[in-house]
This record gives structure tokens, sequence and C-alpha cells, in this order.
């Protein structure tokens, strides 16, 4: 693991990000296989490829792939799960991150730690807040087996 981290940092470095995500895709597969997508080493892959995919600006893509390995670990290990929850976190950083980039922040919002809601919708662009308020809402219903 150690000699791939070196490869994909000496790949970042010299501005080669597609061929260090195919080989950061190749190892997770590999790990997948042997492992599941439940382990902590797929996991790190995995969140080497969202950086990569994040420095190139390819957030829709980043939030596709990590949608696709939510809808699987839901459908193997249930939303409950340690993995499903950090997919989930990841999905609404990275909605959060591409809303970021189309709208300025308020320099005067409160901090993060005061009110995040408020934050988040103020900084947000209303139709992703829309769409993290409707994956948490999915998440919630399916917690409780009931309405919101």
């Amino acid at each position: 693991m150690e000699s791939f981290r070196e490869t994909t940092r000496l790949l970042k470095k010299q501005g080669k990000l597609d061929e260090a995500i195919a080989k950061c895709w190749i190892l997770a597969q590999k790990q997948e296989k042997f492992f599941g997508f439940e382990s902590r080493l797929y996991m790190e892959s995995f969140h080497e490829i969202t950086r990569l995919l994040e420095m190139q600006g390819k957030l829709d893509e980043a939030i596709a792939k990590w949608g696709v390995l939510a809808q699987n670990q839901e459908k193997f290990f249930g939303f409950e799960s340690r993995t499903y929850m950090e997919s989930f976190r990841e999905i609404t950083r990275l909605h959060e991150e591409r809303a970021m980039l189309v709208a300025e922040p308020d320099r005067d919002a409160p901090s993060p730690t005061q009110d995040w809601g408020a934050t988040v919708r103020d900084t947000l662009k209303l139709d992703v807040w829309e769409k993290v308020k409707a994956v948490a809402l999915t998440l919630v219903q399916k917690y409780t087996g009931e309405g919101v």
C-alpha cells in the first residue's frame, strides 16, 4: 500500500491525475473483490479517488461514484452501517463544496459551530440544499419507518 501511495503522489506531482485515478480504481476493484466495499482499505482508496477528482474539478463525477457506493452499502449492510454513513457524509460534503464554488459565502454568517444548518442553507444554492435535505429525509424515513 505504501508503494502505491508513493506512485500516486508522484503521478499527482507530475500532473498525471487521470493516470493516478486509473491506478486507484484498479486497486479499489482488487480491494473490493478480496475485502468487500465495507473494508477500510477500500474506503481509503475511494477517498483518494475523490481527492483526485476534486483536484480536477469533477465534483459531479465524485458525487455519482459515492452515490453508487452508498447504494451498494445500503443494499448489503443496511443504512445504519458505519461506511454507509461515511458515504452519506461525503456526498453531502461534495454537494456543499460544489455549491460553494457557485455561491459566495456570506462573510457575516454565524460560525458552523453556532448554527450549522443555517450556515449551510445561507451558503448553498437553494436547489443543492433541497437535494441534501431530500437525501436526509429519505434516510430518516428509512430509519423510523414513517414520513417526516
